[in-house]
């Protein structure tokens, strides 16, 4: 009978405060006997585990059997380092720290509790991240006895926030300038390249931001009306300086295709533009010269001839059709004049070109129709795009080189007459010196 009276008094203790952060029983024993409190625990979602204050493990309801993958029994062997990862362990031993230094103070609120993200183990290895709420179980004194913990699984929220995160990341540090407004239009956010380019532009951009308000408003009422504006536009910069900009705007939606928000992705193609224009001009330039002068002028891509110049044709007595896209080795001769082979040597001084080495050679070509003739070459590294290109150069020196062997042969005569002639021969220049005797 006295047995029986015990048990009824012990369940007279147990009230429902006690499935609450604030838990009052005589010591911390009786709970493992709250019925209430483990039928709660039992079916709830969310994982409940109680420790006392050396953290062991009292209590640990079956949720955590889903969550983490152990059995009962061993999750209740698991020692704090077992059941969170380095870095989390260390912020909840933290928190604990501060919270035992708290109690020391009288105005603290007893019912307080503390949430905090930490990873923990999983069997297997892999880890899972939890939101637990921390709390003291106290006694009827109000001393804490126990630690009661209440978490749930925020592994795919983790997930979420880290993608908004890496998302946000390069968003700010994007080198273009991204705006974003309200679906009606208002301005609210804007990243530090947006903040370089165009500074403070308040909540209306079609007002501030564009030279011409009748474009700005096109933008907007495109976008607000769920489709995209791509183009060139004119905007004034932080200075109101005049800027060109390359404009990429587009309505972003849910996935219901509902309207949340604009976006706007702007770049500075100001100093593109003038480029282009200087480009321009000295390609017309270029285009001048490049057909009205005789010598032949021509690129090439390695050996291959990819464009020439009229004299090119002319020169060569070709057509475009036998020049380009062919080895100018075509219009080599096996050997050169002093007896080297042609292709090798000039395959030395197209890799000397390319290495920013210019060349300036003579050089024997051949016709189309096999006649050969002088030239005077100049190879040099050409640059487009960022591709390595070559241009040449090429002067016939034909008439020249005849006039030169012709001087020479005369030369050679002159000299065989003067050396075997019988007279003597004295030769004197303009001052009365002796030139020749």
């Amino acid at each position: 009978m006295n047995n029986k009276k015990k048990e009824k008094t012990a369940k007279k203790k147990v009230t429902p405060s006690q499935t609450h952060n604030v838990v009052h029983p005589e010591s911390f024993n009786p709970l493992y006997n709250m019925d209430i409190f483990s039928i709660i625990a039992n079916v709830s979602a969310d994982a409940i585990t109680i420790f006392d204050m050396n953290f062991n493990i009292v209590y640990v309801s079956p949720s955590n059997v889903t969550l983490r993958g152990y059995s009962l029994d061993e999750l209740k062997k698991q020692k704090l380092e077992q059941i969170l990862t380095p870095d989390s362990l260390k912020k909840a031993l933290e928190v604990f720290k501060e919270e035992l230094e708290n109690e020391k103070s009288k105005n603290v609120d007893p019912n307080r509790s503390r949430i905090l993200e930490l990873e923990h183990y999983r069997k297997g290895g892999s880890t899972i991240w939890l939101e637990t709420q921390v709390s003291f179980i106290r006694d009827t004194k109000n001393k804490p006895i126990g630690i009661l913990v209440i978490s749930r699984d925020i592994t795919k929220r983790k997930a979420i926030e880290d993608q908004l995160f890496l998302f946000k990341y390069l968003v700010e540090n994007s080198s273009y300038a991204i705006g974003m407004s309200t679906p009606e239009g208002k301005h609210y956010y804007q990243n530090k390249a947006f903040d370089e380019l165009f500074g403070d532009i308040g909540t209306d951009p079609p007002r501030t931001l564009y030279v011409d308000r009748k474009i700005g408003k096109e933008v907007f009422n495109t976008i607000m009306a769920g489709s995209s504006w791509n183009g060139q536009v004119k905007m004034y910069d932080k200075n109101k300086n005049v800027i060109d900009v390359l404009l990429r705007a587009n309505a972003i939606k849910d996935k219901d295709g509902n309207i949340i928000g604009l976006v706007g992705i702007h770049e500075d193609i100001t100093t593109i533009k003038l480029m282009e224009k200087i480009l321009k001009e000295n390609e017309e330039k270029f285009k001048a010269i490049f057909e009205s002068t005789t010598d032949a002028v021509f690129i090439m891509k390695d050996d291959i001839c990819i464009d020439c110049n009229p004299a090119t044709l002319t020169m060569f007595n070709c057509t475009r059709e036998d020049i380009i896209g062919k080895s100018a080795h075509q219009f080599h001769p096996v050997l050169q004049p002093d007896g080297e082979k042609s292709k090798p040597l000039a395959l030395q001084y197209i890799k000397k070109a390319k290495a920013g080495i210019p060349q300036h050679f003579e050089w024997q070509h051949i016709k189309t129709d096999g006649t050969p003739f002088y030239t005077e070459v100049s190879l040099n590294k050409l640059v487009i795009s960022k591709e390595v290109f070559l241009l040449a150069i090429v002067r016939d020196i034909t008439h020249r080189k005849e006039i030169e062997n012709r001087l020479k042969k005369s030369e050679e005569w002159y000299r065989a007459l003067f050396d075997t002639s019988p007279d003597v021969i004295v030769i004197y220049d303009f001052k009365g010196n002796i030139f020749a005797a």
